[in-house]
């Protein structure tokens, strides 16, 4: 067919069998509303679509068998148009930008190949285009790097082996990032850097030398059912508030699964999180967040860890096999509830909270089940406000935690019991084991009986006490059996303490 027989195709064919042998030529003769359709073969050239509204596509929809060469230096291909299409063609060419656009609206990339070049695309100050469907292999630099971009959807495309990120968004928002597929990538597989807005979901990542999906100074975006493997972190938010993470599937991460750093006003729901070798769920500075419905599991260190992070909302988490199931340090104002922490060396720790709430939580089969401590002794002068009812069970029993209680009440189903600033307190005939005290007491006075206290980093501590009788307990496979400081008018009668002396 002759490429000027109809005004709205021009045929390109290297070898001579139609009008126009290279695509620039055929694009300088061209007219808005063409298509320019370039048969099988190599074309070594600079192509520069500065007509708007053309489509520039492979007859044969392969890109492996229509290849453009890019000469000297530049891009392949320069968009000066909007409403550009370019599709089926293998882009190469050493240190080369594949496609570079500025200043464009519409464009459409679909169903290429960009094989060892710097970049694949690159979009400065652009808007409302598609990356769709396309493969990027072996690029020096970012598989799809978009700057000062908006309202752009990139999806199912493969990106792998690239020296730097696979996807960069840097100043671009609203932008939609769905169902691509991305490996081996140097640094972030996918970093939005000042880039608000975006979603991200039905992304599979793995083997990330850096981090999975990274946001730096970009709020209110979602991250919805991505897959991430053999990352650093797998997913990670600084200075990045109002996002949501959710459904997401995050394994074997060399640090944390999900990390936020001063990213408060987060919802971080329904995640599935395994073999994370720092901390499955770890926030910083992050207040105000919910953490909701997640499974987290086999963790070397804090299966969900909240450090300075006030009045966030942990619900209905599944925690097992970690060294800390929560732990919380310095986050005021939080609210535990409906929880389970199993099978860990340490259930629940809390560390210098004040004003928190727990309630129907589930602590069972770990080493110590709950643990509660302060960073200074002073700190109990006052109440914390931390409410700590015994629906909150460990291996099966209650915890009963009392501040400022003039007539504290222990019944026959405690499993581990901490009096601070109480009145009287009776403990006769239980078994407390598995927690990090057995019984902790704090300018409280006691009468103590016939209790058996196993497994315990420290089985009684007697701390600022005065007017306690502690009598035929026995305390055993305890770091530290009875403890007693600042007690004043003690006794101690007919116990039995048998202290293996370990640490883990």
């Amino acid at each position: 067919m002759n490429g000027t027989a109809a005004s709205s195709a021009l045929y390109v064919d290297a070898e001579g069998g139609e009008d126009f042998t290279t695509i620039q030529a055929a694009i300088n003769n061209a007219s808005p509303g063409d298509t320019i359709i370039v048969y099988p073969g190599t074309y070594t050239e600079n192509v520069n679509a500065n007509v708007e509204n053309i489509t520039i596509r492979s007859l044969s929809g392969n890109p492996e068998d229509t290849i453009v060469v890019h000469v000297g230096s530049g891009s392949n291909f320069n968009i000066d148009a909007d409403s550009v299409t370019i599709s089926g063609f293998n882009i190469t060419g050493t240190d080369s930008t594949g496609i570079y656009m500025s200043g464009i609206s519409g464009a459409n990339i679909t169903n290429n190949k960009f094989s060892g070049i710097g970049c694949g695309v690159q979009m400065e100050s652009s808007g409302m285009c598609s990356l769709i469907s396309n493969t990027v292999i072996d690029s020096a630099q970012h598989g799809f790097y978009l700057e000062s971009s908006s309202d752009c959807i990139i999806s199912n495309n493969v990106i792998s082996d690239t020296g730097e990120e696979g996807i960069l968004l840097e100043n671009s928002v609203n932008c939609t990032l769905t169902n691509n597929t991305i490996s081996n990538t140097e640094y972030d597989s996918i970093y939005l850097y000042y880039s608000g807005s975006c979603v991200l979901t039905g992304n599979s990542i793995s083997n990330s030398y850096d981090n999975g999906i990274s946001l730096y100074d970009s709020g209110s975006c979602s991250l919805a059912g991505n897959a991430i493997s053999g990352s650093y972190n797998g997913i990670e938010l600084n200075s990045s508030s109002n996002c949501n993470i959710t459904d997401n599937i995050i394994s074997y991460s060399w640090d944390d699964g999900i990390d936020l750093d001063s990213s408060g006003n987060c919802n971080i729901t329904d995640n599935t999180i395994t073999d994370a070798e720092d901390d499955g769920i770890d926030l910083n500075s992050s207040s105000n967040c919910d953490i909701t419905g997640n499974t987290v599991s086999n963790i070397e260190e804090d299966g969900i860890c909240l450090e300075y992070s006030e009045g966030c909302s942990l619900i209905n988490n599944t925690i097992s096999n970690t060294s800390f199931g929560i732990y919380l340090a310095g986050s005021d104002g939080s609210t535990l509830r409906n929880n389970t922490a199993s099978s860990g060396t340490y259930g629940i720790s809390l560390w210098g909270n004040k004003n928190c709430t727990l309630t129907e939580n589930v602590m069972s089969g770990n080493r110590y089940n709950f643990d509660y401590d302060i960073y200074e002794i002073s700190d109990f002068e006052n109440a914390s406000g931390n409410i700590i009812d015994t629906s909150n069970l460990v291996d099966g029993k209650a915890v009963y935690f009392f501040e400022n209680e003039p007539d504290p009440l222990i019944g026959n189903d405690a499993g581990v019991i901490y009096c601070i600033n109480c009145g009287n307190v009776e403990i006769k005939d239980l078994v407390l084991q598995n927690n990090t005290y057995g019984v902790f007491l704090y300018n409280t006075s006691s009468e103590m009986q016939n209790n058996t206290i196993n497994n315990t980093i420290y089985g009684t501590m007697i701390l600022c006490s005065q007017d306690v009788r502690l009598s035929g307990s026995r305390i055993e496979n305890s770091m530290a059996g009875i403890i007693l400081e600042e007690a004043m008018d003690t006794t101690l009668t007919d116990n039995t303490v048998r202290v293996s002396f370990f640490w883990d």
